[in-house]
């Protein structure tokens, strides 16, 4: 169910989302139909491509709005701590949140601009609060509006309330940044993981299954063949990619969906190396 004042279908969920999932269904589907049974080596080839096709428009919306969900969190802390200064010179919430609409908080000016329109055509600041984090999307926003909410409706101390409010919004972004100083090392040895994996993969290549598939060794003649050792790399190394990217968005930004970007950087890397080596002759073993 959509929410209040919120299309359920934006066009921008179809551009990103539908359409470009679409097309990948379809190319899949083809791919299934004429090459699976053959066992045609380009079949791998259109499952990846249908895979990047229906993904990476996703992953890079995903990362615009991280982005700006981001950087919107990153400037809420002054935006509190200039309410909760408005509150403690005597003026109302509502009154304070309408000054702050001349100041610079980055993306969140278009915001408090609205919530200062709100304002003046006498909508409760509640409400505002309240299509506010609707509108912005974030955990952390929602969280500290909910406090000021609910502070207010019991009727304490809002000044002394707004300030622990700015005080703990300006150490949580702190916090969270020394996570994220930490944590980048962790995501780059998943980098230098998937590398090294890749790196191996290609030495097996070249000391094993290339002098295979010229020699025509016994081992291939039992039953395995050079085309398909090179099939089964490719997808271990695919596989891997997307697992390894995975994983890197969920420990850098804590979502697993945020590693797509990350999956589809070592995919691209992965399929360029690897068919580099293999196929293209790159290098002559």
């Amino acid at each position: 169910m959509a929410k209040e004042g919120q299309l359920p279908v934006s066009a921008k969920d179809i551009f990103l989302i539908a359409i470009p999932g679409i097309v990948a269904m379809i190319l899949f589907l083809y791919s299934f139909l004429y090459y699976f049974r053959a066992g045609d080596p380009f079949f791998d080839d259109l499952v990846l491509f249908a895979f990047l096709i229906g993904a990476t428009p996703f992953a890079a919306g995903k990362y615009v709005e991280f982005s700006r969900i981001r950087k919107m969190e990153n400037e809420f802390p002054s935006f509190l701590a200039d309410v909760s200064s408005g509150v403690d010179s005597g003026m109302s919430i509502p009154q304070a949140i309408y000054v702050t609409k001349d100041r610079e908080y980055g993306l969140l000016n278009k915001e408090i601009e609205q919530m200062a329109m709100q304002i003046s055509w006498g909508i409760p600041f509640e409400n505002v609060f309240k299509k506010f984090t609707d509108r912005t999307n974030s955990p952390y926003i929602e969280k500290l509006t909910y406090l000021i909410i609910e502070a207010n409706k019991a009727g304490g101390d809002i000044r002394e309330i707004l300030g622990a409010a700015a005080r703990n919004a300006r150490e949580l972004k702190n916090i969270e940044r020394e996570i994220g100083t930490l944590i980048k090392p962790y995501v780059l040895i998943c980098y230098i993981t998937y590398f090294v994996f890749l790196v191996v993969i290609i030495i097996l290549y070249g000391t094993f299954i290339f002098p295979m598939a010229t020699e025509q060794s016994s081992f291939i003649t039992a039953g395995f063949t050079a085309e398909e050792f090179t099939t089964l790399f490719f997808r271990m190394l695919m596989l891997q990619g997307l697992f390894i990217g995975l994983a890197a968005g969920k420990m850098a930004e804590k979502k697993i969906i945020a590693g797509l970007k990350h999956s589809i950087i070592l995919i691209v890397s992965g399929y360029v190396l690897f068919n580099a080596f293999t196929e293209w002759g790159l290098l002559s073993w």
